[in-house]
C-alpha cells in the first residue's frame, strides 16, 4: 500500500466525478470478502484520507485527524483491534462525499449562499451513496455517512433521531464537531479544548449530541497529547 500511495496522483483522484469515485473505491477494495489485517485497513484509511484532504487546503488533515481520534476513542471504550481499525477507516472516509463538491465552494472565504450551503451539506449523502455500493462496508457506510445527524432530528442528510442512531454514529458526530473546533484552518485558529468542550456541552443541552460521549471526549482529550491532531 505504501508503494501504491507513492505512485498516486492525488490531484487527479480528488477531481474525479461521483461515479468514477465509486469505481475507484470499489476497485481498491474489491477483495472486501477476504479478511484484511488491522494494518491493511489502517493503510486503506490513510490512503483515502489523504485523497479527501487533498481536495481542500481549508480541511487539510481533517479526515486523518478524525480517523486518529475515532480509533483512540474506540480503544478507550475497549473495542478489539479489528473494530478499532474499522473506526479508523470510518473516520478516514467520513468526508469522501466532499470529493463531489465543487472546490470553489469548499474554499470560499466569504459567507456561503443558501444554495451553496445546501450543496456542501449534500456531502454526507454523497458519502452514503459512494460507500454503500462497496460490498463489505455496510457498517462503515452507516457510521461515516451519519456524522452530521443529530439526536434531535435536526441533522442531515436523513434527519435521523436518537432512536435511529447507534453508538458509533453518535461518537462520529461528536468527534466531527470537536475536530472542526480544535483544528486550525486558513481563516481561523483552533479553539482550545476548554472552549470546544463549552460548545459541545451547549449542543448536548439543545439535544444535538450524546452527553455521555461528549464528557468522555472531555476526559480523554483534556490530558491527551494528540488532542489537537
Amino acid at each position: 500500500m505504501d508503494t501504491f500511495q507513492g505512485a498516486i496522483n492525488y490531484k487527479e483522484i480528488a477531481n474525479l466525478q461521483d461515479e468514477k469515485i465509486e469505481g475507484f473505491l470499489g476497485a481498491s477494495l474489491k477483495n472486501t470478502e477476504r479478511d484484511y489485517s488491522e494494518r491493511e485497513i489502517k493503510d486503506f484509511g490513510e490512503f483515502f484520507a489523504n485523497i479527501i484532504d487533498y481536495k481542500s487546503k481549508f480541511t487539510r488533515k481533517h479526515s486523518l485527524g478524525i480517523a486518529e481520534k475515532a480509533a483512540y476513542m474506540a480503544k478507550y471504550y475497549g473495542y478489539d483491534d479489528m473494530d478499532v481499525a474499522k473506526m479508523f477507516l470510518t473516520g478516514a472516509v467520513h468526508d469522501i462525499g466532499k470529493l463531489v463538491v465543487d472546490k470553489d465552494i469548499l474554499e470560499k472565504p466569504d459567507k456561503l449562499t443558501e444554495q451553496e450551503y445546501k450543496h456542501i451539506q449534500n456531502h454526507a449523502y454523497y458519502t452514503y451513496e459512494i460507500l454503500r455500493k462497496v460490498k463489505g462496508l455496510e457498517d462503515i457506510t452507516k457510521w461515516a455517512a451519519h456524522h452530521h445527524e443529530k439526536l434531535n432530528g435536526k441533522g442531515y442528510p436523513f434527519g435521523k433521531t436518537a432512536d435511529q442512531l447507534g453508538f458509533n454514529e453518535r461518537l462520529m458526530a461528536c468527534l466531527d464537531v470537536y475536530q472542526a473546533l480544535t483544528e486550525e484552518r486558513p481563516y481561523k485558529k483552533g479553539f482550545s479544548h476548554e472552549k470546544s468542550m463549552e460548545i459541545l456541552r451547549k449542543m448536548v443541552e439543545d439535544g444535538s449530541l450524546d452527553g455521555s460521549i461528549v464528557e468522555d471526549i472531555g476526559k480523554v482529550y483534556g490530558n491527551c497529547s494528540i488532542k489537537n491532531s
